[in-house]
């Protein structure tokens, strides 16, 4: 997919400004625009077909899933760190949790 495309998949949407009027913006010398076939509603792609006059607009299937295959460094990292509070959250929990023991006792703990 070529076009738009906001470095490392993130934007930064200034205070105060609404989420669509950036993307609108953003989008304004764009010729193509791709979206999800699969979370837009018809609803909603009329209102874009709309607003977008002049657009092509162009159904994809699974970019941002693809995206999110593809792990970095600091991305593996984090993982690899939650999955080690997780462990070690588990390891207590096992050691209080018994029959009768509710989970707000847990969460207490």
């Amino acid at each position: 997919m070529t076009g738009f495309w906001p470095p490392k998949n993130t934007i930064y949407v200034p205070r105060g400004e609404s989420i669509l009027a950036y993307v609108a913006r953003e989008l304004i010398n764009q010729k193509n625009i791709g979206f999800e076939r699969y979370d837009l509603s018809f609803a909603r792609y009329e209102i874009y077909k709309k607003a977008l006059r002049g657009k092509k607009l162009i159904p994809y299937s699974a970019v941002v899933e693809n995206q999110r295959i593809i792990k970095d460094k600091s991305e593996i990292s984090l993982i690899k760190r939650a999955a080690a509070i997780t462990d070690a959250t588990f390891e207590q929990i096992i050691k209080l949790a018994k029959p009768g023991v509710t989970e707000l006792y847990l969460k207490e703990k």
